[in-house]
């Protein structure tokens, strides 16, 4: 295995924003589920322990008394301002409450139990004293506090002196007519949705930080002693004509892209003519991390030349490639399962894209892998290519994936940026260990554009690609009619 290494590029290994939004998107549901869960809980109760209660309120300015009248022996009382009197009055409140004899009697004032509690506040900076009642009965609120108007002075005399009392003018007491609290606790569910989110993006963080997904170079030079061979940029996912797959602008109209799949190119052309390598075989740890569309693009791109080119599907459980290359069924989906089963010659099983490029499809037999047939006609493919790319399984979901590999000369190890666990793929590589073969570099898929440096490209807008495998309709559906000249050239290095 080559292990030649260059230094990790500065600033592309931390996580961003971006890196939060992509594990929040892949625990989103997290968040949703705990939103949904909290907000309908705390419906439930509030709406079974909620009662609804109802306010009566008062307000009076405190006057003391000053001076008596020595002729009449009337009280005069001060008009001035005295905002300590109201502050005692309020401190005193609660003792006079609690010492049970106003309570008393303003029961026997409204014939009836207090149903409510009640309270006393002096306002700031002012000589005003209000006092409240909050009871679950409007009519027992209502009351109670004109009660109080009647009775509290004459107890509170007793205790902060003579004073006067003057309820303020608009603030007599009123029947209430609706609850104070109706709907309160409406803000507990929306305090428990909020509560649900932040659960999820607890997670998301928490994911971000824990999970450790490969994100750059560093990690592929770090975690698995590898090297990074190139950056395949993210693109946005355009469905067309009702099919669930989507198939890529010709590379030439996508730069970033194209590029990609050039600095790829080239750097396995160095690889296979510096250590001998025909066959090259290229997977993932697990599935949806785009290694069928660069086997396709990477088998296209070195078609480009003098070299005859053969793309083999191995993926024996997923086969995409005739999926999607078949898609009008202009040829037979026949391919090397057929082959190895002794129904079809090889020669009957290949389908020609260009006179330079040919596709060998998996086949629609389902019979038992067979190493020993499959290698030989890997023997027999040798002989009539140049280079032979081999889409290979998965290796967390096929235990082929290392028979495959022994067909191989290298493998080029695909990973899905800020997405796979970096334990899936140690454990890949591991599997992977014990083949005949090894692993020549590794490409990391899907990468934000602002991120990707190795691969050459800067492009700030969004591409369109996702799942497809990059051909466009100059190649014809016939596979026999070869490459558009203009388009060729455009194409070539």
């Amino acid at each position: 295995m080559n292990t030649n290494t260059t230094q990790p590029s500065s600033g592309n290994d931390f996580p961003t924003l971006l890196d939060f939004w992509k594990s929040f998107k892949k625990v989103w549901w997290v968040s949703a589920i705990a939103a949904v869960i909290l907000g309908i809980a705390a419906f439930i109760i509030g709406a079974v322990t909620y009662t609804p209660m109802y306010r009566a309120s008062v307000r009076f300015t405190i006057m003391p008394l000053v001076d008596s009248d020595s002729s009449s022996g009337a009280s005069v009382y001060s008009f001035n301002y005295n905002e300590a009197l109201s502050t005692q009055m309020a401190a005193t409140f609660p003792h006079i409450i609690n010492e049970g004899f106003l309570s008393e009697i303003v029961s026997y004032d409204i014939g009836r139990p207090i149903n409510g509690t009640i309270s006393a506040n002096a306002i700031t900076d002012t000589n005003i004293f209000e006092m409240h009642v909050q009871s679950s009965s409007a009519k027992d609120a209502y009351d109670i506090v004109n009660s109080l108007i009647e009775n509290y002075p004459k107890i509170a005399e007793h205790v902060v002196g003579d004073t006067r009392m003057n309820v303020l003018v608009g603030s007599e007491p009123i029947l209430p007519t609706k609850p104070y609290n109706s709907g309160a606790y409406y803000s507990t569910v929306v305090l428990s949705v909020f509560v649900g989110i932040i659960i999820g993006l607890g997670v998301a963080l928490v994911r971000m930080y824990t999970e450790k997904t490969v994100t750059g170079k560093r990690d592929i030079e770090t975690e698995f002693n590898g090297k990074l061979l190139c950056e395949i940029p993210h693109v946005v996912a355009k469905r067309t004509n009702g099919s669930n797959h989507s198939l890529l602008k010709p590379i030439t109209e996508i730069s970033g892209f194209s590029e990609s799949v050039r600095a790829l190119k080239a750097r396995v052309r160095s690889a296979a003519e510096s250590e001998g390598l025909k066959v090259i075989g290229i997977t993932s740890a697990l599935g949806n991390e785009g290694k069928t569309t660069i086997s396709y693009n990477l088998a296209r791109s070195l078609s480009h030349g003098a070299e005859k080119v053969l793309l083999v599907d191995m993926d024996l459980e997923i086969r995409a490639i005739q999926e999607q290359l078949n898609r009008k069924g202009t040829v037979p989906d026949t391919g090397i399962t057929e082959v190895v089963s002794g129904k079809l010659a090889l020669a009957e099983s290949i389908n020609s894209i260009s006179d330079t490029f040919d596709v060998l499809f998996a086949g629609t037999e389902n019979a038992k892998f067979s190493k020993a047939r499959f290698a030989e006609v890997f023997r027999l493919l040798r002989e009539q290519y140049d280079y032979i790319i081999v889409d290979m399984p998965s290796c967390v979901t096929s235990p082929e994936s290392v028979s495959i590999a022994d067909f191989c000369d290298g493998i080029i190890f695909t990973v899905k940026y800020n997405s796979t666990d970096r334990r899936k793929v140690s454990h890949s590589i591991n599997y992977l260990a014990f083949s005949d073969t090894s692993i020549i570099g590794y490409v990391i898929n899907d990468v934000p554009i602002n991120r990707s440096k190795s691969g050459g490209y800067k492009h700030p807008g969004r591409y369109s690609y996702r799942h497809g495998y990059g051909y466009s309709s100059r190649y014809g559906y016939g596979y026999g009619h070869g490459q558009n000249p203009d388009s060729a050239a455009k194409d070539k290095e």
